[in-house]
């Protein structure tokens, strides 16, 4: 009856409620490591994990979904094992352990593949597939392979299209980045407006799925191309101002991709003295909990809001330490993203010889000087 209480609060985005019945489950069921007992245990701890990195508490949910793998994997329960894979993807990106979501969505999409061939494969996980190809396309978008990405995000596309799932905006949002990346700035918008059309259309407010912090974050990514009247600016300055957000909030861990966002159109509009503070809550909390990935973005984002107070030294400081995480990794985007500003940072970086093996990768990834519009109007 429990296991059934912690799923149903689990679907109910109920996540203090779902850590305190699944825990109280678990005490429950015997300590033997039997098949019998791991068809409860490992859905349970499962769950546990998925409400653990919802509340931001990471650590917890790595030690839950690791321990839950196994324990499905005795138990022949294929779905639970494949989610648990595709949760620590979900954690490993915010830790910017590129590498092991490159290596966990490989098996990912291996385990899924044998699965369709198998004996039960009326079961195939049609889901699984896409949402491993999703994860995959972001990796590989996030280092520059943008044929790879388009091939993985419009393959996850194409399922999540077909059963109109909600996760099919956050498709959309990266087919943005994609497409402005290949120098198609009219495809972009294209499939901006459509994210726009969508959001308007159903109800996304809940903070765990951001979609207006989306739309606003790739409204500033297309400003940097579209020269003429800044619609896309005014846009985003004022989803800042209807959001009810301010710089000095308290924020939960699943309201920190909007903070970030708050921040990105405070250093757009020329405010960037005010986005500093905010950020370095912003890193702190990032490094307090061991998310990396989410650190190198707070990083780079402080170091144009330093490099744009013309506070050169101290955003070379940032940049440096963004770098030092980033390069094993090997992020491109998250800093080739944040347009000109950073290009000019990064040249800084390059003539005082700082990451001198990796600082060329990225500057080489950035479009012709002219495709540009002017930066940051008044």
């Amino acid at each position: 009856a429990n296991a059934v209480r912690a799923y149903t609060a689990l679907r109910r985005v109920e996540f203090d409620q779902t850590v305190a019945i699944s825990l109280a489950a678990l005490k429950a069921l015997p300590r033997d490591d039997t098949r019998e007992v791991n068809k409860l245990r490992g859905p349970l701890t499962l769950g546990l994990g998925m409400a653990y990195l919802e509340l931001g508490e990471t650590e917890r949910a790595y030690q839950a979904l690791r321990s839950a793998l196994p324990m499905n994997q005795q138990a022949g329960n294929r779905y639970a094992a494949l989610s648990c894979i595709l949760q620590l993807t979900y954690l490993d990106l915010g830790h910017g352990a590129l590498n092991q979501v490159d290596n966990a969505t490989q098996k990912g999409l291996l385990w899924s593949e044998e699965w369709s061939k198998s004996r039960d494969h009326r079961k195939r996980p049609v889901r699984m597939l896409a949402l491993f190809r999703l994860q995959r396309g972001l990796v590989h978008y996030e280092r520059n392979e943008l044929e790879l990405a388009v091939r993985s995000l419009y393959q996850a596309n194409e399922y999540l299209e077909l059963v109109k799932s909600f996760l099919r905006l956050s498709v959309y949002a990266s087919l943005v980045d994609l497409h402005l990346a290949l120098g198609d700035s009219e495809r972009a918008l294209d499939i901006l407006r459509k994210l726009k059309r969508h959001s308007l259309r159903e109800d996304y407010s809940a903070s765990y799925f951001p979609v207006a912090a989306w739309i606003a974050q790739r409204n500033l990514l297309l400003n940097q191309f579209e020269p003429g009247p800044n619609v896309l600016l005014a846009e985003s300055i004022h989803w800042a101002e209807s959001s009810g957000l301010g710089t000095d909030d308290t924020f939960r861990f699943e309201q920190e991709f909007e903070y970030r966002t708050l921040a990105q159109v405070l250093i757009a509009r020329g405010n960037a003295q005010e986005a500093i503070p905010l950020l370095t809550r912003l890193m702190q909390s990032a490094e307090g909990s061991g998310r990396w990935g989410d650190m190198i973005v707070c990083l780079s984002l402080l170091a144009v809001a330093q490099h744009s107070q013309a506070r050169t030294g101290i955003a070379l400081t940032y940049l440096s330490r963004g770098l030092k995480l980033a390069v094993p990794e090997r992020y491109i985007r998250t800093f080739v993203d944040l347009g000109p500003d950073m290009r000019d940072l990064l040249q800084v970086a390059a003539r005082q010889g700082i990451a001198a093996s990796y600082v060329p990768t990225l500057l080489a990834a950035f479009p012709d000087k002219g495709k540009f519009s002017p930066s940051h109007p008044g």
